[in-house]
């Protein structure tokens, strides 16, 4: 077979497959083609004879059942010596072509021809099947296998998360899974997004739970399968913002290992440990705004909070907003401040982020300051830098709806004052529900911890009261508190370790407790006093109009509660 033939039938092939000509066209204009080269091939085996000329009965397509069918023009087929024959425009019938009149005699025969024709069909065929068929088969593989091929690091680490669970058992199960990992599999999943979104997860829990054991005197600390997840991820527990290099991190065998000796331990002290879930528990718990008790307070007028009851809070503006926003991992931070944003519009006011600890409270040379007594303060909390100023409390009486005592003193950022407990009850109970978090007046221990500051000296300079450590009536009589802009020396901001101001002296503050005459029977946990004399509160700290004598960290008084006079305001505590 020549090569134009070949090459003919190849033409063929493709026309037909790509949708050129149909069948019936196809077949045809191939036996046309065969049986040129077959009538080729016999005179050229036999040249003496003289062989008499082939018809072939015309093939008509049968008619289609709405247009007829316009076929592309295939490529002329050759002629052996004449001219090339004119292209085929139209199926039309086809006489039967002209015997050669010497054709070269060629090897192989029929029986090479029919070969020639079944391979070439096998290979058309061929072609057909891998366009057609197999590259959708190919394709569909491809996808599910690239969906299978996420790794099992990924599965792992998002499988941990979606539980939301970082008690110990859980962050236990999770090591000892990733301990099954392939080193390589975990060593690829280094540099990834959703590994390094992981890391994060896990440092912000370190730093939660070294808030949670920290106190005035130490730092939080962090043990057990946290302590063990925080260093296979490259987290220093001790200072957890710390970035440790990739390969210098503590394999996960070194962590399941950890968590091995975490456990023995755990069994050792069993009190110790037990804590911690329960305190990461409670720190992940949402906060939910709780009504202080009106209960003894001594009005007959409905407060505030009864006349909002059953409205709902107004949702807070979206943390990422927000800076300043306050979070537990402040305590101990460069900066432990903080402050919530309003649903109102603008921002409470600028906290300070107090550790948990322990102190002496109480003062042996006077005796409603006794007995000294060990209290315990088992969580971190937030309480305001300065007391609640003018501007602040205006806020929450336009919002309300209140009519608010005038102040004796123009300016927003004077200490709020002609103020009864009820009314601090009421302003802590409204912010509270703008801010979306929990706020309230502080106990007498947590306001005690807090003004002293993690010390155990009754005055701000040590063993006695200095001009420059309080607004009090030093020589003269003063007859106001002093404004927030308004320093006691130029050369110190006045704020204490943890960044109190006016923590005694300027106005004195109203806290929860209910009065009583000493701290016999006190509670040793931090919490407010509720069995005293409910016919009078507890205000602490002293205020301008007093001399030294009265002025230390330890000051406190019985007060009623309906009292509104130009010495006494509050400042508030938000729990974490």
């Amino acid at each position: 077979m020549s090569a134009s033939a070949a090459t003919r039938l190849r033409q063929l092939a493709t026309q037909y497959h790509g949708g050129e000509i149909d069948l019936q066209s196809y077949r045809r204009l191939r036996a046309e083609l065969l049986d040129r080269l077959t009538s080729a091939d016999v005179d050229a085996e036999e040249p003496g004879t003289t062989l008499p000329q082939r018809t072939r009965p015309v093939v008509t397509a049968p008619a289609p059942a709405t247009a007829p069918v316009h076929v592309h023009a295939p490529v002329p087929v050759p002629a052996p010596p004449p001219p090339r024959p004119q292209a085929v425009t139209e199926l039309q019938p086809v006489s039967a072509p002209q015997a050669a009149p010497a054709p070269v005699a060629r090897k192989g025969g029929a029986g090479g021809i029919v070969i020639t024709i079944i391979v070439i069909a096998a290979l058309a065929l061929g072609a057909v099947w891998y366009f057609y068929l197999r590259a959708p088969l190919a394709s569909s593989g491809a996808a599910a296998e690239q969906a299978d091929a996420t790794p099992e690091s990924y599965h792992a680490i998002n499988d941990f998360l979606a539980a939301d669970d970082w008690s110990d058992e859980q962050i236990a199960n999770f090591n000892t899974r990733w301990a099954t990992l392939p080193d390589e599999m975990r060593d690829s999943a280094l540099d990834q997004p959703w590994y390094q979104d992981f890391v994060e997860r896990v440092r912000s829990q370190v730093k939660e739970r070294r808030a949670l054991t920290a106190t005035a005197e130490s730092a939080g600390s962090v043990e057990g399968p946290l302590s063990a997840l925080a260093s296979s991820v490259g987290i220093d527990i001790s200072s957890p913002d710390t970035i440790v290099p990739p390969r210098a991190r503590v394999t996960t065998n070194d962590a399941v290992a950890m968590d091995k000796t975490a456990a023995m331990s755990a069994s050792q002290h069993p009190s110790k440990n037990a804590a911690q879930p329960a305190q990461s528990a409670a720190a992940s718990a949402p906060a939910k705004t709780a009504a202080p008790s009106t209960a003894g307070s001594g009005k007959s007028a409905p407060s505030l909070q009864q006349a909002a009851s059953g409205s709902r809070a107004s949702p807070p503006m979206t943390p990422g907003s927000n800076p300043d926003r306050c979070r537990i991992e402040l305590v101990g931070s460069r900066k432990p401040r903080c402050r919530d944003a309003l649903s109102v519009g603008g921002f409470g006011p600028f906290l300070a982020v107090v550790p948990a600890g322990a102190f002496q409270m109480g003062n042996k040379d006077v005796a409603q300051e006794q007995p000294v007594h060990g209290v315990r303060i088992a969580k971190p909390f937030a309480i305001a830098e300065h007391e609640t100023s003018q501007g602040e409390f205006a806020l929450f009486c336009t919002e309300t709806k209140r009519g608010c005592e005038a102040q004796p003193w123009s300016g927003d950022d004077f200490p709020v004052v002609r103020v009864d407990w009820q009314d601090a009850r009421d302003y802590v109970t409204w912010l509270s529900k703008v801010s979306g978090n929990t706020y309230r007046l502080a106990t007498e221990a947590e306001w005690e911890f807090a003004a002293r500051g993690g010390g155990t000296a009754l005055y701000p300079s040590g063993t006695s009261l200095a001009p420059t450590d309080a607004v009090f009536s030093h020589t003269d009589k003063l007859t106001a508190p002093w404004p927030r802009s308004h320093k006691i020396n130029a050369n110190t901001s006045a704020a204490n370790t943890f960044r109190l101001y006016h923590s005694i002296g300027n106005v004195r503050e109203w806290v929860e407790d209910a009065w009583s005459a000493n701290y016999s029977g006190a509670p040793d946990d931090g919490s407010a006093r509720r069995n005293g004399d409910s016919a009078l509160r507890v205000v602490r700290g002293g205020a301008y109009s007093d001399p030294a004598a009265k002025l230390r960290f330890t000051t406190r008084e019985g007060l009623d509660p309906s009292t509104r006079d130009a010495m006494t305001g509050f400042r508030v505590v938000r729990e974490l």
